[in-house]
C-alpha cells in the first residue's frame, strides 16, 4: 500500500494522529462516559526505539526462523549477518518496541525517485498471517496493532531523507486499518500499498 502525505500533515514518530479541528476533543466516549486512562504498561511497550545488537541476540531465536519462512532461500546464519550490519546502515530503519519488530529500507530505481519499502513488521510471538487460527483472534488484534506503531516511524524517517513514497503492508502482521489507525492517514491502495507523502 501507498501512503500519500502533505506538507500540512506532519506524522510523527511515536506521536499520535492529529486532531481534527472541526471536531472537539474530549475525553469522554460518544455516550459521554469518562473514557479510561491509558494503560501505562501498554503505552511503555509501544515505544519505538532503534535495534540493538543485544535486541537481535535476544530475539534471533524466534525473529530468524520468522524471517526463513519468508526469505526460504537464506539460512540462519545468513540472515543474522544482515539484520547485524542494519545496525549501522544509513540506508535502513531498524525498529522495534516492546511487542514488535520491523525494518524498513530505502529503494533506489533506475530512472524513477527512491522510495522507502517496508522489508518486514513483525509482531512478536505471533505466528504469521498464513498460521493465524480463528480462535486467537483477539491476541492477534493486539499484536497487530502493536506492529502497526513502528509505521510512524518509518513516515517520519523517510520524510527526513525527502522521499515521497513509503511501500508498506508487504510483509507484515499489521492490518491496513490498523496502520491507517496509526499514522492518522488512508492508505492508497494499487498493485501495492504505498504512502505518497507529497
Amino acid at each position: 500500500m501507498t501512503l500519500a502525505l502533505t506538507a500540512d500533515a506532519e506524522v510523527v514518530a511515536g506521536a499520535p494522529a492529529p486532531a481534527d479541528p472541526a471536531k472537539p476533543t474530549s475525553i469522554h466516549d460518544a455516550d459521554g462516559h469518562k473514557a479510561p486512562p491509558p494503560d501505562p504498561v501498554t503505552l511503555q511497550a509501544a515505544q519505538v526505539r532503534r535495534v540493538s545488537l543485544a535486541d537481535i541476540d535476544d530475539l534471533q531465536s524466534w525473529l530468524i526462523p520468522r524471517l526463513m519462512r519468508v526469505y526460504a532461500n537464506r539460512d540462519f546464519r545468513t540472515l543474522k549477518s544482515f539484520l547485524t550490519q542494519l545496525l549501522t546502515s544509513n540506508e535502513a530503519l531498524f525498529v522495534r518496541n516492546d511487542r514488535a519488530i520491523g525494518l524498513a529500507m530505502t529503494q533506489s530505481r533506475a530512472l524513477r525517485p527512491t522510495r522507502v519499502s517496508e522489508m518486514f513488521c513483525f509482531a512478536l510471538g505471533h505466528p504469521g498471517r498464513d498460521a493465524v487460527p480463528d480462535e486467537e483472534a483477539d491476541s492477534n488484534a493486539e499484536a497487530a496493532r502493536f506492529a502497526a506503531t513502528l509505521y510512524p516511524a518509518m513516515i517520519a524517517w523517510a520524510r527526513g531523507q525527502g522521499l515521497t513514497e513509503v511501500v508498506v503492508l508487504e510483509c507484515s502482521d499489521a492490518t491496513v486499518r490498523t496502520v491507517e489507525a496509526a499514522i492518522g492517514r488512508t492508505i492508497a491502495s494499487s498493485h501495492y500499498r504505498r504512502v505518497m507523502l507529497t
